[in-house]
Parts: C-alpha cells; structure tokens; sequence
C-alpha cells in the first residue's frame, strides 16, 4: 500500500512478471519487453533489474519472499 517510484525499465520488469504470476518468466521474454535495445543484450541488465526491484518492493531484498531467481532460465513472481 506504499507508492513507490519505479524508472521505466524497472516498471516494465514489474509488469512482465506480474503478467504471470507463480510462473517462471524467461530471460528472453523480459528483455524483449523491455526494450528494442536490450532485445541483443546480455541477461546481466536482468540481474541487475531484478536486484534493483527487490530493494524497492521487498522489507528484507536479502531474502526475497517476491522475486525469485530461477537459475538460468528466469524470474518468478511469487502469487502468495
């Protein structure tokens, strides 16, 4: 219930996540929805995406509870 200020690159990770909830995203889905010029990136803007997220959503970005990393395939968001 707290608003938070999210730039537009993160805003959009949010949202391709929350897209499917409970469901692993694959990196290759989130950098196309980023962006045209992150579409022939590394995945490395998505480690840092998803580090800069769970600091601004979660209470503890150490242990998330929201944003989960699955190793090499994507990102999931939690539905609970």
């Amino acid at each position: 219930g707290i608003p938070v200020d999210l730039t537009s690159q993160l805003f959009q990770f949010l949202v391709t996540l929350a897209s499917k909830p409970g469901q692993v995203v694959e990196h290759a889905e989130l950098l196309f929805a980023l962006d045209d010029e992150y579409q022939i990136s590394s995945t490395s803007i998505l480690y840092v995406l998803a580090h800069r997220l769970r600091h601004s959503l979660e209470h503890n970005s150490n242990t998330p509870q929201l944003i989960h990393t699955v190793r090499g395939i994507g990102y999931l968001l939690n539905d609970h």
